[in-house]
């Protein structure tokens, strides 16, 4: 997704990029955590956002990467840090320097997720940057206010399949059936029904992240 900028100034592009951590020199968090930094005028502040009350985990296990102080916010479960950093650790200083990042999401099982917005060259480059062992992908991230486009007969096929109970518990008729009334093959049918629900499944999981992020900023992070 292309978001054309002012006249005269590079086109960009929201991308989210999904990688192990470690390449960033993290190692997997204690809980599911979204990350931004914020630059001042001789230091840094990351500023951290997890579940209520998993706060001094997520500030020992950020210990090690700073001398600096880490501050949890006061409250019986509170949910945002912000540790300074005098300096970087030097992958964290590289990916500021490659593109603009929104912000970045850990996981206990190792991935991280980057939600960047910059021109498509320098995403690509930041993209070649990490690139190991196909281990890094990117896609386009959609503005929250905009919703998915399915094609007619995505959507024809995936209305065909709650209307007929395929999404219940259990299902109420298989892909076979479901194939054999719309005339077409159960290889067809699933790829239809794959292309339709990862959009819609991708477009959910992408906006969670965000109004989560957005709600710890309205909130003071």
């Amino acid at each position: 997704m292309v978001a054309v900028a002012a006249a005269g100034s590079v086109p960009v592009v929201a991308r989210r990029v999904d990688f192990p951590c470690s390449l960033l020199g993290f190692t997997p968090p204690p809980c599911n955590v979204q990350l931004t930094f914020l630059p001042l005028a001789d230091h840094w502040i990351l500023v951290g956002l997890s579940a209520p009350g998993r706060s001094a985990q997520l500030a020992r296990w950020l210990q090690p990467h700073t001398r600096g102080e880490i501050n949890v916010d006061p409250g019986l479960s509170p949910k945002i840090l912000r540790a300074r950093f005098e300096t970087l650790p030097a992958p964290w200083a590289r990916m500021l320097a490659d593109v603009f990042v929104i912000f970045l999401e850990l996981t206990p099982e190792g991935t991280a997720s980057v939600f960047i917005e910059d021109s498509q060259e320098r995403v690509d480059l930041f993209v070649a940057s990490l690139q190991v062992d196909d281990k890094v992908s990117q896609r386009d991230v959609l503005p929250a206010n905009e919703s998915i486009e399915l094609t007619a007969r995505q959507l024809e096929v995936l209305a065909l399949a709650v209307a007929l109970g395929y999404y219940e518990t259990p299902h109420k008729l298989n892909l076979r059936e479901i194939a054999e009334k719309l005339k077409i093959s159960v290889g067809g049918l699933s790829e239809l029904l794959r292309r339709g629900e990862s959009l819609i499944i991708t477009h959910y999981i992408d906006s969670l992240s965000r109004s989560r992020w957005h709600e710890a900023t309205d909130l003071g992070a």
